[in-house]
């Protein structure tokens, strides 16, 4: 089979084991705790006060989503993989084996260098 791999890091959706659910669960009420007592003094305090708790206030939601979703986004090792067979790139997650994209060989990619040909033959 002629095949070309290149693995790499990219952040994946990953589910949430159940400790870490609740753990963010927790971080979430203490962090609406905290943009409540903010709001509380907001009307003392500066512009700079202002873009902390926007800044506060967008971690929470994100935490709101991961906790909605149950995953968040994680680095996770990929690996490309050149089928010149059937003339298709697709990625796998090498933690999981999952294929996540599929496309067309690019004309680029259609094309071997010297070296990769010499590889392949032995």
């Amino acid at each position: 089979m002629k095949t070309k791999k290149h693995e790499f890091t990219r952040y994946l959706p990953c589910k949430l084991m159940e400790r870490e659910l609740v753990e963010i669960t927790q971080k979430a009420a203490h962090k609406l705790r905290e943009i409540k007592q903010r709001e509380a003094e907001l009307k003392a305090q500066t512009e700079q006060e202002k873009e902390e708790i926007k800044a506060l206030t967008e971690e929470w939601n994100g935490m709101l989503i991961k906790i909605r979703d149950e995953q968040e986004e994680r680095p996770t090792r990929v690996q490309t993989i050149l089928d010149y067979e059937v003339e298709e790139c697709y990625e796998v997650r090498l933690d999981t084996g999952e294929e996540i994209s599929r496309r067309p060989l690019r004309e680029e990619e259609r094309q071997f260098t010297f070296e990769e040909d010499f590889e392949h033959a032995q």
